[in-house]
């Protein structure tokens, strides 16, 4: 039981990794072009937050017309209402100076999650890429 549950949890590192670099080759691209974004950075990285840092998926970011962007990536296979809830309410605590644009990436959400995001403003891509709201 102990080496069936190691090879799920390796099979589940495997995986998240695998959609992970998927998100970092398809996520620019669709910001290059549905938000004529100039990306300018684009990798995880830890940001401070009021009551200490986090690490990102993924940080991008570029300017959109000027102004300064600030996107941060949430990567799951499956999207509940509870991940995006959890999420956006990390973003809210990200101290920057640019704007902050969430936004998710994964296989399959929940239409519960899906209201979520497009009630609060963030926007979802999927693997195969797919971009909401439109």
């Amino acid at each position: 039981m102990k080496q069936l549950a190691r090879q799920v949890g390796g099979l589940s590192e495997a995986l998240g990794g695998s959609l992970e670099d998927l998100a970092l080759e398809v996520v620019p691209e669709i910001l290059e072009h549905r938000w004529g974004m100039e990306i300018e950075f684009c990798d995880r990285d830890i940001l401070p937050l009021r009551n200490g840092e986090y690490e990102f998926d993924l940080v991008i970011r570029g300017p959109i017309e000027g102004r300064p962007l600030l996107v941060l990536r949430e990567v799951k296979s499956n999207i509940t209402e509870s991940e995006v809830e959890r999420f956006l309410n990390l973003v809210a605590q990200v101290e920057a100076k640019e704007e902050i644009r969430p936004l998710f990436f994964g296989y399959r959400l929940e239409r519960a999650a899906k209201d979520l995001i497009r009630e609060r403003g963030a926007v979802m891509v999927t693997t195969r890429g797919k971009y909401f709201p439109e």
